[in-house]
């Protein structure tokens, strides 16, 4: 992308079993509409109890920015909420992030959790 540089996603510091959700192999990240494919763990920041809690998902170099007006919103999605949706005015952009959990991820064993979403932009 021409704006921005970095995405880098963090789940929340708690403790979490070996067979918990793991942010560089149990996601499917897509960016600007192309699949990334192979995020990297952050390294010596974002660890908790000697588990990275960070991932660097980077912008693939073809993600395409998004005018808010052109986003696809379902009355399920968050952005629809007012508070939200009025934050931004139609010709504002960005770069559109979709997270999905891949198959085995379950609850008991520690479903996956984003908490933080930092991105460098130039």
């Amino acid at each position: 992308s021409t704006w921005f540089d970095d995405l880098i996603l963090c789940e929340a510091n708690e403790k979490r079993g070996d067979d918990a959700c793991k942010l560089d192999a149990d996601i499917k990240y897509t960016v600007g509409g192309i699949d990334v494919v192979l995020p990297t763990p952050v390294f010596g920041a974002g660890e908790y109890l000697k588990r990275k809690t960070c991932v660097n998902v980077g912008i693939p170099a073809m993600a395409k920015v998004t005018k808010w007006s052109d986003l696809n919103l379902s009355s399920a999605s968050s952005p629809n909420h007012p508070l939200v949706r009025n934050s931004y005015k139609p010709n504002d952009f960005g770069v559109k992030v979709e997270i999905q959990a891949k198959g085995g991820v379950t609850r008991k064993d520690g479903a996956c959790c984003i908490s933080h979403v930092v991105w460098e932009q130039h």
